[in-house]
């Protein structure tokens, strides 16, 4: 008999999954899965047809934040094993295991989340317009699942985003870091139109895609570049000791905005057709190859 071991780096879906493709004589047995990602309702199918070992997903629980029990995000060693009981499968508290998609909505009173270590959820969803989120340390999230963030409402990140899934914005406002906290953006960034990110205080380290929408700057530094397809990407808010690094371009709709009261050095390549605006009395010197057509407006330094 042969195991079968299931990993993701990210969300399992419903569907049917082609583990096996093969040829010759038709495999009516003599396969096993080990254990299943948490929460995950599947099954081996042999495809004589199609001379395929499938993996049929009938679906998957999802746990939705209550915070019913604290305020803490922990995880435990098993389904309903260790963990606070802080969130909610069909009408019943259940706790969080690493690999878990979850969400977080409307529905919780409980919006300023702490995690208490390092959690790994298979992907994350955000999906508030009533309330608005906090997600703090001393933990982080590592892995390799999606944030999503939609919905009209705001989440504020305050801790390390570890994970190379990234953050995905389709809607409402994400805040990066604040004061004290700096936090590390581990994954790409991707902002949809409508949607808005701020980085108060840390690091984007996965680069940066502008779909529409907006992405400030404030204090910081972005580095693997930044593509924008539409909306504005501003530099600084007056600020000082920004660092950006990586190839930027910037689109015909898209804007690139630089507002610093110091300097700012920029070695890499800057091209597109879109339209670069210079404020504030800081310097910004370009020193890479610069491709760049689209216009540049300067109003200060």
């Amino acid at each position: 008999s042969h195991q079968i071991t299931i990993s993701t780096s990210g969300a399992l879906q419903p569907g049917r999954f082609t583990l096996v493709d093969y040829t010759g004589t038709t495999i009516t047995s003599g396969f096993t899965l080990a254990s299943l990602p948490p929460r995950v309702n599947a099954s081996l199918e042999y495809d004589q047809i199609n001379t395929s070992i499938d993996l049929a997903v009938l679906g998957t629980d999802t746990p939705r934040w209550a915070g019913s029990a604290s305020s803490v995000w922990d995880a435990g060693s098993a389904v309903d094993v260790g963990g606070s009981f802080n969130w909610d499968v069909g009408g019943s508290a259940t706790n969080f295991v690493n690999g878990d998609q979850v969400i977080f909505d409307d529905s919780s009173a409980v919006t300023t989340v702490s995690l208490a270590g390092a959690v790994s959820p298979g992907a994350i969803t955000v999906d508030n317009s009533a309330v608005n989120y906090t997600f703090s340390g001393p933990g982080s999230f590592t892995g390799a699942g999606v944030l999503t963030k939609s919905g009209s409402g705001s989440l504020a990140l305050l801790a390390d985003q570890a994970s190379t899934g990234g953050v995905a914005v389709f809607g409402g406002s994400v805040t990066i870091g604040d004061a004290t906290v700096a936090p590390t953006i581990a994954g790409p960034v991707a902002v949809a139109s409508g949607a808005s990110v701020a980085l108060r205080q840390g690091s984007l380290t996965g680069g940066l895609v502008l779909n529409g929408g907006s992405v400030e700057i404030v204090a910081g530094s972005l580095s693997g570049g930044a593509t924008i397809n539409a909306g504005s990407l501003a530099v600084g808010a007056g600020g000082t000791g920004l660092a950006l690094s990586g190839d930027v371009f910037v689109d015909a709709v898209g804007t690139l905005a630089f507002d610093l009261a110091d300097d700012l050095a920029y070695d890499q390549s800057l091209s597109g057709t879109g339209a670069v605006t210079k404020a504030g009395p800081g310097t910004v010197r370009f020193g890479g190859s610069s491709p760049f057509t689209g216009t540049v407006t300067i109003n200060g330094g």
